[in-house]
């Protein structure tokens, strides 16, 4: 075997290998160079990012009687704008019983901070309007709790009697 036959040899074999290899090579230099970026829009769900991606924050308060403390069957509940009055969300109504004593509570979703009223109405209950102040979305804080809402039975209007 002489010198000749060994150059041809290697450099064939280097020929081979740069050809064969140089599609990895690209392709490990493309996944370096946009890999991050392809990444992190595999991450987002259904086209939203980061930045347009809201923060909601679910309000709970238990809504009773005045009078005697216990939940009310018959609750409807609307949230509203405090500046004007205006719709802004239906709200959630649930109910349970324990050790006898009726609870009622309402649960609404609030996506960005601000004064809110809650209209709360029930029959045989006078509607009621609660104020719900939010000042401030925490990045962190999925719900906040409010202190209980008491509602007013209607008055009864009495028959007049004339002579």
């Amino acid at each position: 075997m002489n010198n000749h036959s060994i150059i041809t040899e290697s450099s064939t074999n280097l020929y081979y290998f740069a050809h064969t290899m140089q599609p990895i090579i690209l392709l490990t230099l493309l996944l370096l160079a946009h890999g991050p970026a392809l990444w992190a829009s595999g991450l987002q769900a259904d086209g939203d990012t980061t930045k347009t991606k809201r923060h909601v924050l679910t309000v709970y308060a238990n809504v009773a009687d005045h009078l005697t403390h216990e939940g009310i069957d018959s609750l409807r509940a609307t949230l509203l704008k405090a500046v004007d009055s205006t719709f802004v969300d239906t709200v959630h109504m649930d109910g349970y019983t324990s050790s006898g004593k009726r609870t009622t509570y309402v649960t609404m979703a609030v996506r960005e901070a601000g004064n809110y009223l809650l209209r709360l109405e029930a029959d045989g209950y006078q509607t009621s309007y609660a104020p719900i102040d939010i000042p401030k979305l925490y990045k962190r804080e999925q719900y906040r709790e409010f202190k209980p809402l008491y509602i007013r039975k209607a008055v009864k209007k009495r028959p007049s009697i004339e002579k």
